[in-house]
């Protein structure tokens, strides 16, 4: 027989024994230093702001609720290098300036490491491709720019040429493709060798979503990654509603609905909804 994994909510785990303390509590507090948080290794971190979209729907600020959840969690694990950062669709839901306030939040709490080594990602759409949200990402730091393209868009070979040729003048030290994978797959294997051949992309990622992962050794322009095969990264924050946060054999869900994301925040807590062991 197959072990389960051992999963908690948060309310009833707190239930058992709670403790007046302005943040979600020792409990917390106790089970990442179980999963030996404390070492004060590097994190990373990531942002969809597609999923922030929700939040604006109640008429409430996505950049105030954000920097809480970050200054709530450097109150536990402390001020750490961030080396790997993720952030999807910053155009979805937040201004440039609010986008600006939330990266120097990040900053003066944890620290956005200017390595070489670096990977600062962020995720767009095509048509969120101009020149004043790229010069934007890059005097904020990103320095790998991810496009992602629907597979119907693939057609127009060109434009996402031009989108590319755009990026490229900011010199971003990596650009990559994500292709929106559908049921129907058609000719994308010929679109794609099309692709390497007149884009050469540092790689291309096929799948739904972006996934926090480990880049670095993504640099040849013929490298296809598939997003579902991608194992998750340890020691790495998942910010905002539906966020995933693993610790060592410790897995934290954030509230997948807005309303209990924002009413955890609102009343100074981090915004978890159950813990996982062992996953």
């Amino acid at each position: 027989m197959h072990n389960k994994r051992k999963v908690l909510n948060i309310s009833e785990h707190l239930a058992k024994q709670r403790v007046r303390t302005p943040i979600v509590g020792m409990d917390i507090y106790q089970l990442l230093q179980k999963a030996n948080v404390s070492a004060g290794l590097p994190i990373s971190v990531c942002i969809n702001g597609d999923r922030l979209q929700a939040i604006q729907q109640l008429s409430l600020s996505p950049c105030t609720l954000l920097s809480s959840e970050i200054k709530l969690w450097t109150e536990i694990i402390g001020r750490r290098a961030v080396d790997n950062f993720l952030f999807c669709f910053p155009f979805q839901a937040l201004q440039p300036f609010e986008l600006t306030q939330i990266m120097h939040t990040l900053a003066s709490r944890f620290s956005l490491s200017q390595s070489a080594q670096r990977v600062h990602r962020v995720v767009t759409s095509q048509d969120e491709i101009n020149p004043q949200h790229i010069a934007l990402l890059k005097g904020l730091g990103f320095n790998h720019y991810q496009v992602v393209v629907k597979t119907g868009e693939l057609d127009n070979l060109q434009h996402l040429k031009s989108k590319v040729q755009l990026i490229r003048r900011y010199t971003f030290q990596g650009i990559s493709l994500l292709i929106r994978k559908t049921s129907c797959l058609g000719n994308l294997r010929a679109q794609i060798i099309d692709i390497q051949q007149q884009i050469a992309p540092d790689f291309i990622s096929i799948g739904h979503q972006p996934k926090l992962s480990d880049l670095s050794s993504y640099s040849c322009s013929d490298t296809i990654i598939f997003e579902e095969e991608s194992e998750p990264l340890n020691n790495s924050l998942g910010l905002g509603p539906e966020g995933v946060s693993r610790f060592c054999n410790t897995q934290l869900q954030n509230f997948c609905k807005a309303e209990a994301y924002t009413e955890a925040l609102q009343q100074n807590q981090l915004p978890l909804s159950t813990v996982n062991d062992n996953y």
